[in-house]
């Protein structure tokens, strides 16, 4: 549902004790949620039910839940586009040291690193400390799961991998890792990923790899790394089953 408030429209999720004005001029504080009604309690303790969508005005204020969403909503509006937008709202949970930790050990600090130059626009450091954590732990994920093998050289696939165009074959770079999840008939729990992305992205994010092995990530777009970031949460999904 959209609600109005400060000059935008925005999909908010409305909670108990949010301040809101009715189209009719009615304020008041939300006092109930339900599927297909909302019950606001009026300044004067007169109670109004509201069924289906109705066009609210939130009432904000400082340091509420609601003001602070309104903030983090205004920032991704500011955004290249939508796909950079949701980038910089999953971003923010992964400004957290201890959760990057648990998804890239040893590797965590420098994943941070890589968070914070997405947010503050430095997006060629931002690829350069995120693209090898994501493929080293795309790859570790998909070695703990007895589908590739790891060694000197390239990472391989085991001949017990569910895709036959994929046994004992070597799995060149991150995106053929991807690929390789895909076929693994949800044996691995990043087998989403590809579907999740799309091939546009998928190809982007070759193209970023090559850069990257050709020391020429100086050229690198706020919708690039944005996809890099996005990387992060489909891992983090898979990991917690949340696909």
């Amino acid at each position: 549902m959209s609600y109005g408030g400060w000059g935008l429209i925005l999909e908010y999720r409305l909670i108990i004790g949010d301040e809101i004005t009715t189209e009719n001029g009615v304020r008041g504080r939300v006092v109930s949620l339900a599927a297909d009604m909302i019950v606001i309690e009026a300044e004067n303790g007169k109670l109004h039910y509201l069924k289906g969508q109705p066009q609210l005005t939130l009432n904000t204020k400082f340091t509420t839940e609601s003001d602070a969403l309104i903030h983090a909503v205004q920032a991704v509006k500011k955004s290249h586009c939508q796909f950079c937008g949701k980038a910089k709202l999953y971003s923010l949970e992964l400004l957290d040291k201890e959760l990057l930790e648990s998804l890239f050990p040893k590797r965590g600090e420098l994943c941070f690193k890589g968070v914070v130059n997405f947010l503050g626009g430095e997006y060629s450091s931002c690829c350069y400390h995120l693209l090898p954590q994501i493929e080293g732990s795309f790859n570790k994920i998909l070695h703990d799961e007895g589908l590739l093998s790891l060694g000197e050289g390239f990472p391989r696939w085991r001949a017990q991998h569910p895709g036959e165009d994929f046994r004992n074959k070597p799995c060149k770079n991150v995106v053929h890792a991807i690929k390789g999840a895909e076929a693994s008939e949800k044996l691995s729990k990043l087998s989403h990923v590809r579907s999740w992305l799309g091939d546009d992205n998928i190809a982007a994010l070759r193209g970023l790899r090559n850069k990257l092995l050709h020391g020429s990530l100086t050229m690198v777009s706020a919708h690039d790394a944005a996809l890099v970031v996005t990387m992060i949460q489909c891992i983090k999904h898979g990991l917690e089953g949340e696909t």
